[in-house]
């Protein structure tokens, strides 16, 4: 993956990251319930996720990679675990919705923010789905998972007005 956002500067993931979150902001804009797809089960025995289910992963994997992308790029070796899902059951209002995605904005410009000027770009994270990443390919790795939910958010807003 890395050598696949080579083109990609460190200076261009703040822009990246601010566009991502207008993009759910803006999907998100006339939602009244985030809750009203109850969870249940669909065809093939899978959970189907409301809006405030789809909401915590997303955020949560943007700001996983986030501070995998600023260890790695303070030439740091990532160890352990540092992904935090906050519990979709508690967010139950339109609110709280608001609030998890400016929370997660926040953290997500706030790990960039601890980036220094010249970022290790060698240090790499071996992803087990993604395969090794240096810090820009982690960051985005997070704002591309999040990409790939926009449709569903889309929809789930839609059902959500």
């Amino acid at each position: 993956m890395t050598e696949q956002v080579n083109h990609i500067q460190a200076a261009d993931l703040a822009p990246l990251t601010a566009d991502v979150f207008d993009r759910i902001n803006e999907l998100v804009s006339g939602v009244i319930d985030v809750t009203s797809i109850p969870p249940q089960a669909e065809e093939d025995g899978s959970d189907k996720w409301n809006l405030a289910h789809v909401i915590a992963h997303l955020t949560a994997s943007i700001e996983e990679r986030a501070c995998i992308g600023s260890t790695l790029a303070r030439g740091c070796e990532v160890g352990g675990q540092v992904r935090s899902e906050t519990d979709w059951e508690t967010i139950v209002s339109r609110d709280q919705l608001e609030h998890r995605l400016a929370e997660s904005r926040r953290m997500a410009m706030g790990f960039l923010a601890t980036w220094p000027h010249a970022p290790n770009l060698d240090q790499e994270y071996h992803h087990g789905w993604l395969g090794p990443m240096n810090a820009i390919a982690c960051h985005l790795s997070g704002l591309s998972h999040a990409k790939g939910h926009l449709e569903q958010v889309e929809e789930l807003s839609r059902q959500a007005t």
